[in-house]
């Protein structure tokens, strides 16, 4: 009872790991670059806030308002990546591009300085309607191509009578709404005739709708310049979207928002080493009433927290509320078939003392020695039931007998012991040995399921041979001064059974031999899973933001990291990286560094000369609003709003 009083005392000292790192040991090479990497690097400990909503605007403020109280606390939180560094590359970003992409620039410069200027000296949607038109009329070849094009797009509202019979012709429409430098479009119409049929006049009207919309955005952005914000151009390339004008444009945004604007995604690069169990916990508990604070002040926008130190920590709490309702429902179902075995519910029941008491002294010594469980040494408590139990049957069983042969209970237990003893004794060895071998893996998994399974089992031996007989003596002495007998029960079946498999010993041979076979063929074609991420809860809050961002981002919270020795190490790992298809980002500092810088110089000094050759713009004209006759067909133009 002192030993087990004391190892309960001990006990309240040990702890749940589930952290991988935990399973590696200090020693392991790879826990220590992990190490090195937390001590040296942020971004090794990040928690991730996923905030979701119909309207981009608030996630906006919302993260705003979770930033502020952040980064008021410089101890705990070193950098929020809430706003994009964008700056630098918005205003930098021909350093970016290839070599190759800039000389087309430059070209394409070249060859539309007339639709340009004709832009630039009326920033409207009718100065864009005419520098198209002066486009086409440069571009395309023969006139009669044009009109018959016109014809087959426009229907109702052709510009002009088509020709009997198209030409072949080939349009390049250099025309683009996001940025000047990239074609839209470029294609071979080899005949007008396959052209599909003209849509109708609504459909038309609708389409010239968002175009012209399209185009008094641009034309803003050309007369107001910086004024228009990022998000302010988002906002309205999004209304045109919905309206079905698809690649409006979208400006390098400056907030880590989903592609549809429901989705915000906020980095917390924290000063603590929060991949730590230990500090995770304090840590979170002071982080999250601030994300609810936030979420009461938005209730339209969910938050929700994710990264590896919020996974640890739900998954730790999760394993424990599992872990105690596996071990219980273990013991009762262990104690429920020995009861039913024995037909008897007062001494199988008891036994379950020596059962505890053995668990008990386990978790006193793994607290000791090793000062808690992880995720390989969890299993033991049901494992070390299963085999304490058999334990004590087979010294409930030998005790049982003796004394329905008349013998005194000190003299049946001395019996029983003389006959079972050393069978339990050598089985409890060589099974306990069997576990320790494995201390000798290097994985410190393996050694910490080996050394807690093989301290459990002789644990359970020594409760079982100390503790159980004890407490059988006393409860056979209680039952036979009140005249009844411990519980025999022959199975009956047993014998019958065992004459058939003797007589037909080569037949069931053969039959196990060839379900050996089988069985063992499956095995060999049954494969190791080796993914972490499939022994953790699949339901907790963590998990499910984490595939939440995978869903709407395309890109998840595990990554892989390198440590390189110089910026050219790092451009080859990072190349490689980038070739492997389940990668879907890579940062990496020699991404930073613009290539070819020598050859990208001429490139973007004569883009330079090309944008000064075009005129600053003027103060477009308005868009006319007074309904004019459509030449063809009698309609209006433009359309009602």
């Amino acid at each position: 009872m002192l030993a087990t009083a004391a190892s309960l005392a001990i006990t309240t000292q040990i702890e749940l790991r589930t952290s991988f790192k935990d399973l590696l040991g200090e020693q392991d090479p790879v826990a220590q670059q992990l190490a090195y990497f937390e001590d040296n690097f942020p971004i090794a400990s990040t928690v991730r806030v996923l905030m979701e909503g119909r309207d981009p605007d608030r996630l906006i403020a919302a993260g705003a308002a979770l930033t502020e109280r952040l980064e008021a606390h410089p101890d705990r939180i070193r950098y929020v990546a809430f706003e994009q560094p964008v700056d630098f590359f918005v205003e930098h970003s021909l350093l970016y591009l290839d070599v190759d992409d800039l000389r087309f620039a430059e070209a394409s410069l070249a060859e539309q300085q007339a639709p340009l200027r004709a832009l630039m000296a009326d920033p409207s949607a009718l100065g864009m309607m005419g520098g198209l038109d002066a486009l086409m009329a440069e571009q395309a070849r023969p006139a009669d191509t044009v009109a018959r094009i016109n014809s087959r797009v426009f229907g109702e509202l052709e510009l002009g009578d088509a020709p009997e019979s198209g030409q072949a012709a080939n349009v390049g429409l250099a025309l683009n709404t996001g940025s000047i430098n990239r074609q839209l479009s470029e294609q071979l119409i080899r005949t007008i005739e396959p052209l599909p049929l003209p849509p109708s006049r609504e459909e038309t009207l609708q389409g010239l709708r968002a175009a012209t919309e399209l185009f008094d955005m641009v034309a803003d952005v050309l007369e107001q310049g910086e004024r228009v914000t990022p998000e302010a151009f988002s906002a309205r390339a999004r209304a045109l979207q919905d309206q079905g004008l698809a690649g409006a444009g979208m400006p390098l945004s400056r907030y880590a928002l989903s592609p549809d604007g429901t989705a915000l995604v906020i980095d917390l690069f924290t000063a603590e080493p929060v991949l730590d169990i230990e500090v995770a916990r304090p840590f979170l508990a002071w982080l999250e009433p601030m994300v609810d604070e936030v979420a009461k002040l938005y209730p339209d926008v969910s938050l929700r927290l994710t990264g590896l130190p919020v996974m640890f920590k739900q998954e730790n709490e999760a394993l424990l509320d599992n872990f105690a309702l596996v071990t219980l429902l273990g013991f009762v179902g262990i104690l429920a078939v020995f009861i039913i075995g024995f037909e008897r519910v007062g001494l199988p029941s008891l036994s379950g003392i020596p059962l505890v008491m053995g668990a008990t002294w386990t978790f006193g010594v793994i607290t000791v020695v090793n000062g808690g469980l992880t995720l390989f040494s969890l299993t033991f408590p049901v494992l070390l039931f299963g085999i304490g139990i058999d334990f004590a049957i087979h010294l409930m069983s030998g005790y049982s007998e003796q004394r329905r042969e008349g013998l005194e209970p000190e003299e049946a237990l001395n019996v029983a012991f003389d006959k079972i003893g050393a069978g339990l004794l050598t089985g409890a060895l060589t099974t306990a040995m069997a576990f320790l071998v494995m201390m000798t893996s290097a994985f410190y998994g393996y050694k910490d399921m080996g050394f807690t399974a093989g301290v459990g089992v002789l644990t359970a031996l020594l409760a079982m041979l100390t503790v159980l007989p004890a407490i059988m003596v006393m409860w056979d002495q209680r039952q036979q001064a009140r005249g009844e007998m411990l519980p025999d029960v022959p199975f009956p079946f047993l014998e019958p059974l065992g004459r058939i498999l003797v007589r037909n010993r080569y037949l069931v041979l053969a039959a196990f031999l060839v379900v050996s076979l089988t069985f063992g063929y499956f095995a060999a074609e049954s494969r190791l899973d080796q993914n972490y991420l499939n022994i953790i809860p699949k339901d907790i809050p963590a998990a499910r933001a984490q595939a939440r961002i995978l869903e709407v981002y395309g890109t998840s919270n595990e990554i892989v990291t390198f440590f390189a020795d110089d910026l050219e190490q790092a451009e080859r790992i990072r190349a490689a990286a980038e070739a492997t298809p389940s990668i879907a980002e890579v940062m990496s500092p020699s991404a930073l560094v613009p290539e070819h810088q020598a050859d990208k110089e001429p490139a973007i000094t004569a883009i330079g000369a090309r944008l000064a050759e075009l005129p600053p713009p003027r103060r477009r004209r308005p868009t006319p609003t007074t309904p004019t006759r459509s030449p063809s067909s009698g309609g209006t133009w433009p359309p009602s709003r």
